[in-house]
Parts: structure tokens; C-alpha cells; sequence
């Protein structure tokens, strides 16, 4: 009876001593090494999840050796009104993006990496293996949907990738330059700059060439639209190809100026939280057809002046593009909306102003207003897409405007 008494002993003092060593006890992440973190008061390695959420998987097999492994292989400034992250919105920050590249044979290590444009930090990784020859995309903002590459990230700051050009510095843990680089305003014209051929060749426009006026980019992708690691393509076939255009411009009787604020008063339309008249002005439209459309080549003009190019994917039937003057909206990204910021400030008169979209030669929409531009509140109609222009309070919902929502405050649900 002692012997087995003794081997049972024995069997649950090895048993413990194994599990000690693939789980260890924790207070904190300091309390881990191999780059694992700590976890309900366990040590466990992470890995991605989706957008980039941190889960516990088995530990970090991937070297620390990053210098002459990994690069910066393409970013877009400009995004020019185009959904690059997929997620059904058009956000001039959320879409921009930075694609690094891993050019060894091994999986590294992306632990305490930081990316810094100008002169702020924008994003430092936590530990996770990226694969060799793998790409990781790293967006802006918002709600990525998957891309090819091996992982699709938000960035813990905006990334704000000035359109007139700055620095991008790619920095071990230990603030070392492992890539760097300087553009300028050339780099934001068509669609992204990349390296061509990837991960080692020079800076330069995507060769990819326009079409249609479209921004052209290869996020998660080679530059010539394959998969990393090879960048072999099987076919010829470019159906599969970024922001593929495949719907109609809309014609006049098909968009219509929903809301303007010309006079936001002490109102935070864009919700940034600051109270700056020059961002806070918008123009709200809605897209009213039998099919998707795009807005390819229209423009946004304010008594014959042009403010802003429209973006040129495809808006289904009662979607809304909702267009500031400036600053960061932070307006929820409802799936039926889509959020602008012109390039240049709206300047809407408070007293009399035409607002209109036009194809540069005829007029697809047109909004005119008088005096009342200037009463602290928004011009909208009532009901929304189809009624006449009113005075933002004296509808059901009372409110001085309803940017990106209809005028009782409901949301817009895109394709209803």
C-alpha cells in the first residue's frame, strides 16, 4: 500500500512540476519572458485574432532579429474617398495604411517594433511571429476586413500620413532605424507609394497604372496583386483586384443634397469636440436609384467653386456620404455612411449659397438657399431624400442638424 502510495505521490509531483513550466504564475507582463503576456494570472504567448485582438496561444518560436529582415513595403496617404480597409466606410484616416514586409527565411518577432511618422509614435507592436516572406498591414482605423496578408491591424493612433509629405521611421524595441523614409506631396497623386520590385527595390508611384481615376493600391498584396510570400499569380484574371469599379456614375435624379449646415453655431456636427465653424460646416447627400452607384469624376462646388472630389466606389441605394469642412469626425460609423473630409475648407455662405454636384460640366444636383443659411442651424429635407427644405429644428426630432442620420435620429442602413 506505501509503494503505491509513494509512485502516486511521485506521479503528482512531476505532473506539477510540468505544468509549472507551460504555465507559469503571474502578476504582470514583466513576469513573463519569451514575450508572452500575462493573463488572468498566467503566463501565455498571443496571437492574433480578428482586427488584430490579442488571444493565448503557445509560446513565441520566432527570432528578435529584425535588421536587414523587415521593411516597409508600401503606404497609402491619400486615400482619396476610397474604402481601402473594406469596412464599408470612407474615412480619410481610417484608410490610410502602412504594409511592412518580413524579407528573411524565418518568422521574427515583432515585439516592442514601433512605427513613427513625424515626430510621434503611431503604433508599437505587441509579440506576435510574422512569417517569412509574410506581409502585415497595419490601417489607420476603423474595422478591417481580411486581406492576404498574414495579419490586418488598426493602429493605437491614427497614423495620419500628411498629404504633403513627412517621415516614416520603422524602430526595433530598442529605437534602432530599421527602415526609414522621406515623401513628399508627389507620393499622395494617384494611389500608394511601394517598392518595386516588393520588400527591395526603390520607392515609387504603384506601377499598377490608374484606371478611371481610382486610387491604386496592393494592400495585404504584392505589387502586382499576388500573394505573398511567392507573388506568383495563377491567372491573368484581374477580377479579384482592389477596389474594382462595377457600377454606374450616377446621373442627375440619383443623388440628392439631403442636408447642408452652413451656420453650426455652438453645434459640434463632425463630434470632435471642438467647436471650430470651419469644420463643423457639412454637406450630407444621398444616393436614390434602382441599382449601386458610383460618384467617379463628380465634384462638390459652392458657388462654382470646387471643394472636393467625390469617391468613386460603389454606394448602394440609401447610402449617405456625409462631407466636412474639416477637423477628425468622430461621427459612429453607422454601414449606411459613408464620412469625408474635403481637401479644402467649405466656406458655406450663412446668407445665399448654391451647393452642387456637378460631372465638371452639368449639374447632377444643385441645393440653393437664402438668408436662412445663417439661423444656428442645418437646412435639411423633410422627408429626408424626397420633401422639401426646411429648418433643421422644425422637424419631428427638433435637433439643430443630423449629420449622417435621418432627421428623427434613426440611422441610415446602406442598400435599404
Amino acid at each position: 500500500m506505501n509503494s503505491y502510495k509513494a509512485l502516486f505521490t511521485a506521479f503528482f509531483l512531476i505532473a506539477t512540476l510540468l505544468c509549472a513550466c507551460t504555465t507559469s504564475p503571474c502578476e504582470n507582463n514583466a513576469d513573463c519572458g519569451n514575450g508572452w503576456l500575462c493573463n488572468d494570472g498566467v503566463c501565455g504567448a498571443p496571437s492574433a485574432g480578428a482586427n488584430g485582438e490579442e488571444s493565448f496561444a503557445v509560446p513565441l518560436e520566432c527570432t528578435t532579429s529584425l535588421k536587414g529582415a523587415l521593411v516597409m513595403n508600401e503606404f497609402l496617404a491619400n486615400p482619396q474617398g476610397t474604402d481601402v480597409n473594406g469596412d464599408g466606410v470612407v474615412d480619410p484616416f481610417s484608410d490610410e495604411f502602412v504594409e511592412l514586409l518580413n524579407l528573411s527565411n524565418e518568422a521574427i518577432n515583432m515585439k516592442g517594433v514601433s512605427l513613427q511618422v513625424g515626430s510621434h509614435v503611431r503604433h508599437v507592436f505587441e509579440p506576435r511571429c510574422l512569417g517569412p516572406g509574410q506581409a502585415l498591414v497595419l490601417f489607420g482605423g476603423g474595422h478591417p476586413v481580411s486581406t492576404s496578408a498574414e495579419y490586418t491591424l488598426v493602429s493605437q493612433q491614427p497614423l495620419k500620413l500628411t498629404n504633403n509629405g513627412t517621415s516614416l521611421l520603422l524602430l526595433d524595441p530598442y529605437d534602432q532605424i530599421l527602415d526609414s523614409l522621406i515623401y513628399d506631396s508627389l507620393a499622395t497623386d494617384s494611389g500608394s507609394f511601394t517598392r518595386n520590385p516588393d520588400g527591395v527595390g526603390n520607392w515609387a508611384v504603384h506601377p499598377e497604372p490608374a484606371k478611371q481615376r481610382k486610387v491604386v493600391h496592393s494592400a495585404g498584396k504584392c505589387s502586382n496583386f499576388a500573394v505573398f510570400p511567392d507573388c506568383q499569380l495563377d491567372t491573368a484574371d484581374d477580377s479579384e483586384r482592389i477596389d474594382a469599379n462595377e457600377c454606374e456614375v450616377a446621373r442627375a435624379g440619383e443623388i440628392i443634397i439631403n442636408e447642408v449646415m452652413a451656420d453650426p453655431g455652438a453645434f459640434d456636427s463632425n463630434q470632435d469636440g471642438e467647436l471650430v465653424w470651419q469644420h463643423d460646416e457639412f454637406v450630407e447627400l444621398i444616393i436614390l436609384a434602382d441599382e449601386a452607384r458610383s460618384l467617379e469624376g463628380l465634384l462638390l462646388t459652392i458657388n462654382g467653386k470646387t471643394r472636393a472630389a467625390l469617391p468613386g466606389e460603389c454606394f448602394p441605394n440609401g447610402s449617405a456620404l456625409l462631407i466636412f469642412g474639416g477637423g477628425e469626425p468622430q461621427i459612429s460609423h453607422e454601414r449606411g455612411l459613408a464620412i469625408l473630409v474635403s481637401p479644402k475648407t467649405l466656406i458655406l455662405p450663412n446668407i445665399g449659397g448654391v451647393v452642387a454636384i456637378t460631372d465638371g460640366e452639368d449639374d447632377i444636383a444643385r441645393f440653393v438657399y437664402g438668408p436662412e443659411g445663417g439661423k444656428d442651424q442645418s437646412m435639411t429635407r423633410y422627408p429626408d431624400g424626397f420633401g422639401g427644405v426646411v429648418l433643421h429644428q422644425s422637424t419631428p426630432g427638433g435637433m439643430p442638424a443630423s449629420p449622417g442620420r435621418c432627421t428623427n435620429g434613426l440611422s441610415v442602413q446602406r442598400g435599404q
